[in-house]
């Protein structure tokens, strides 16, 4: 009774060991490349199908031989070119911006010659130009409160020295030399500024702003008449040609302003025997029978 299981167990474990099959036969090695796979083409179906047959079959088959001898250089030189593109797109294009850097600079171009711009197109191009008030206003607070100071100077020490050349224009002249910020005219034909004030005869014909302290006055051909105290008056002012017979046009430098009387003081130079080469007018603008006044507020150079 011992002894039958025994016996049992070893033709059992003889059985089993006869059912075990025998290990697949080993794989041949493929030697490995350092170079990438090349790209193949898909088999074709009669190969495919011979390949399924003979997995199917248990059969042993073999990958074909891969030409490595040709194509090897041309795939790794393709790959390191595309891995080297990858990365400078990563890197934002350094080889890029550093040819870019390298390149040599560009040339400076000269300076534009500068063309001087004829009298006749300024007076032009400053007679279109239009200031408000409030902009005219402005501009005397920084250039004619200057204007007006210099001249008052120099008309206190002109009873020792000549001011300017001894004209109308060289006076003027001679006191916007004296300010920086004051734009001075390059000619005869040239405004001394913006056209604020203009009367011909007893019409005014333009008036922008007040008369202010450091403006320019112009008086052409005028002839004043009226009443002066308890007798009457006539002045003849600006008659004849500039530098000729008679001095020309008046220019001056307005130091007060009336507006109820419309009376004008003017620092001109004096044509006048007399101690001083600059000299204090007064005008009466409501008496102006025939003539032409401008006045004019000089800007900033």
């Amino acid at each position: 009774m011992v002894d039958e299981p025994q016996s049992i167990s070893e033709e059992s474990f003889n059985r089993e060991e006869e059912e075990v099959p025998p290990p697949p036969p080993p794989r041949p090695t493929r030697r490995t490349s350092t170079h990438p796979p090349p790209v193949r083409a898909a088999p074709s179906a009669p190969a495919s199908m011979a390949m399924e047959e003979g997995v199917g079959s248990h059969d042993q088959w073999e990958l074909p031989a891969i030409p490595t001898s040709s194509l090897g250089a041309e795939l790794s030189a393709s790959w390191s070119e595309a891995m080297v593109d990858d990365h400078q797109q990563q890197e934002g294009h350094p080889q890029r911006l550093q040819s870019h850097s390298q390149s040599a600079p560009l040339p400076i171009p000269p300076p534009a010659a500068v063309t001087p711009v004829p009298p006749a197109t300024a007076a032009r191009s400053l007679e279109a130009l239009h200031l408000e008030s409030d902009e005219l206003m402005a501009i005397w607070g920084r250039v004619g409160v200057q204007i007006c100071e210099v001249a008052t100077t120099m008309y206190d020490h002109s009873k020792k020295t000549l001011i300017g050349d001894g004209t109308y224009r060289g006076f003027v002249n001679a006191v916007l030399s004296e300010v920086p910020n004051a734009s001075k005219p390059n000619s005869k034909q040239m405004p001394f500024g913006y056209l604020v004030y203009v009367q011909n005869g007893g019409q005014v014909q333009r008036r922008v702003s007040e008369i202010l302290p450091g403006d320019v006055m112009e008086i052409v051909d005028a002839k004043f008449k009226g009443h002066k105290g308890l007798g009457t008056y006539t002045q003849h002012v600006g008659v004849g040609v500039e530098g000729g017979e008679g001095g020309g046009p008046v220019l001056g430098v307005v130091s007060e302003f009336e507006h109820k009387k419309s009376k004008v003081r003017v620092f001109q130079a004096n044509q006048h025997v007399g101690q001083q080469t600059v000299e204090a007018v007064t005008y009466r603008l409501e008496d102006l029978k025939s003539g032409l006044v401008k006045v004019y507020r000089v800007l900033e150079g």
